[in-house]
């Protein structure tokens, strides 16, 4: 729906450990990709949304490589597994 655009990934996924605290920025999966410039996949993952809901998810993303070796972004698929 375009909400997401030109937003900060951290606010739109907000990932979050067993405990329910949003993970430090290096820990998400987003940043571990741009850091390392490797594919990164958690099918244990868990999502607090806007109204505090909390959603299992399997994340994975990819990094997005330029031609000349350097990183131009990354992309993300993230799929609900509640039963």
């Amino acid at each position: 729906s375009g909400e997401a655009v030109g937003i900060d990934y951290r606010s739109v996924l907000r990932i979050i450990n067993d405990k329910g605290e949003a993970l430090a920025d290096n820990e998400h999966p987003f940043a571990q990709v741009l850091t390392s410039k490797q594919p990164f996949r958690n099918s244990n993952a868990l999502h607090s949304n806007r109204s505090g809901t909390v959603l299992p998810l399997d994340f994975s993303c990819s990094p997005l490589i330029n031609p000349d070796g350097s990183l131009q972004g990354v992309v993300g698929v993230v799929r609900d597994v509640t039963s």
